[in-house]
């Protein structure tokens, strides 16, 4: 189990965080997620792939340097909002990475 699936699994369980609770309303959320995320956009194949790809990859890095921002910016404080915050950007970097992989897998 990666570092992150440790982090996620223990967001859900958290009672602060704001997937936790019931399982439904988990399920419920993330089918929400998905469709305002708009996954089936990148099943069309159209000569905009490569600038579709290409913008997926430049919001994953902007994710990933945001997350890093956040640890900076709140490490030594006491108590402090970030892993909230972290565990939806890092489920918005997973959904990209499966875009990107499906993508691939039917290109």
């Amino acid at each position: 189990m990666t570092m992150r699936k440790v982090r996620l699994k223990a967001l859900k369980t958290n009672k602060f965080a704001l997937l936790a609770g019931d399982e439904r309303l988990l399920n419920r959320k993330d089918r929400i997620k998905a469709a305002i995320c708009a996954k089936w956009t990148l099943k069309e194949k159209s000569c905009t792939d490569r600038e579709a790809i290409l913008q997926l990859r430049i919001e994953r890095a902007c994710l990933k340097a945001q997350i890093k921002i956040i640890t900076v910016s709140e490490r030594g404080k006491l108590k402090n909002e970030a892993s909230v915050e972290i565990a939806t950007l890092l489920k918005r970097i997973d959904s990209i990475n499966r875009k990107l992989e499906s993508h691939y897998h039917h290109a």
